[in-house]
């Protein structure tokens, strides 16, 4: 039998872990605050520019609090990140540092290039923290909204209302690459059939080398390369695709605005 000294003892010791760990549980929060009196809120960001970035927003008090972190491309908006913490309370001069880099296309080809950028950027007056909006306007202006709804919703306090609007000049750049990319696949495509018919067994042989590397299944009923019956369905298949190909080409110009 246990001793009931002992038993209270342990019992004791129990209560005392229990209440320390619930004193620890509340001091959860910010470092250097036993008391978190922040309130953490998601973050997202909407691009009204032609300028594709990508953001984190920091705390300039506290370099722990940061938010964002994901790419937003032109006339975008990005999804929901978490979290950065506001206090329950606005107080006058209050700020975030926004650290972002632009991305600019390249002109002689390869990686885009980026600029580097830092912001001490406003946050607006609230009577209760709303989730944090980075907003960056059409000429580059970045400003914070704190906003539960989104930019469509009437009660959309930023200063655009609605979501991006891609200028004529980016839609006809977005149609022009899928314009590119289809003429490039017919001129694949014609290559493939010219050799279909010029060195059947070398182009078959190059097909069925690539298939056992990345499409097995595609090989599958034939004998190999020098197999009569797979150079005759290759040479259909690439007959059949080019058509397609041609018609989806027509369909883009036509619809290119």
């Amino acid at each position: 039998m246990v001793p009931v000294c002992s038993f209270k003892l342990a019992l004791k010791k129990m209560l005392i872990a229990s209440l320390l760990l619930t004193t620890m549980l509340s001091a959860c929060g910010r470092p250097g605050s036993p008391v978190s009196s922040d309130v953490p809120v998601s973050v997202h960001a909407v691009n009204y520019s032609d300028e594709e970035f990508q953001y984190t927003l920091e705390d300039p008090a506290d370099p722990s609090n940061l938010g964002g972190g994901e790419a937003i491309g032109r006339f975008a908006a990005g999804g929901t990140m978490c979290c950065y913490s506001l206090p329950k309370k606005w107080r006058p001069g209050m700020k975030v540092k926004l650290n972002f880099e632009l991305y600019f296309p390249n002109p002689s080809g390869g990686d885009a290039r980026k600029t580097k950028n830092t912001e001490m950027v406003d946050i607006p007056q609230y009577i209760n923290p709303e989730e944090l909006w980075l907003v960056r306007a059409a000429h580059g202006e970045m400003s914070i909204v704190l906003s539960n709804v989104q930019p469509d919703h009437p009660k959309w306090t930023g200063p655009v209302k609605g979501w991006p609007v891609p200028t004529l000049a980016y839609y006809r750049e977005r149609a022009d690459i899928y314009i590119n990319n289809s003429k490039g696949t017919i001129d694949a495509l014609q290559e493939l059939s010219k050799g279909m018919r010029s060195a059947p067994e070398e182009t078959a042989k190059g097909m069925w080398e690539l298939n056992e590397r990345y499409d097995r299944k595609a090989n599958f009923g034939y004998a190999g390369y020098k197999d009569k019956k797979y150079q005759e369905f290759l040479r259909a298949d690439f007959d059949k695709s080019l058509a397609e190909e041609k018609e989806n080409l027509k369909l883009l110009e036509a619809n290119r605005p």
